[in-house]
């Protein structure tokens, strides 16, 4: 399952998919909770552990220096549609990623 989450981070934003109009919690409060219920409502099964997992994992990558583009078809390739994987990537860093990409 981690590895489909982080897989459906990092394929959206690759194909252009616009961020979501609206998030939930506020920029860098790092709510596993919230970052979880964001998914589930993309219809990618998430708890607050896996989403948590998810977050790290995509900071890093962005912190690595992989694009949003990239980290979005990464998340394609791993099963998530491409609005998904934008969302996942998208809400990871509203919710995690600090200044320089880390979580």
């Amino acid at each position: 399952m981690r590895a489909a989450l982080i897989g459906i981070a990092a394929a959206a934003i690759a194909v252009g998919v616009a961020a979501p109009a609206h998030a939930d919690g506020v920029r860098g409060d790092e709510d596993t909770a919230i970052y979880a219920a964001e998914l589930n409502r993309e219809g990618l099964p998430a708890t607050a552990a896996t989403a948590g997992d998810l977050a790290t994992h995509n900071c890093q990558e962005l912190y690595d220096g992989m694009s949003e583009h990239q980290a979005v078809a990464e998340g394609v390739r791993n099963g998530a549609t491409p609005k998904q994987a934008a969302i996942a990537v998208i809400g990871a860093e509203f919710h995690f990623c600090g200044p320089d990409g880390r979580s």
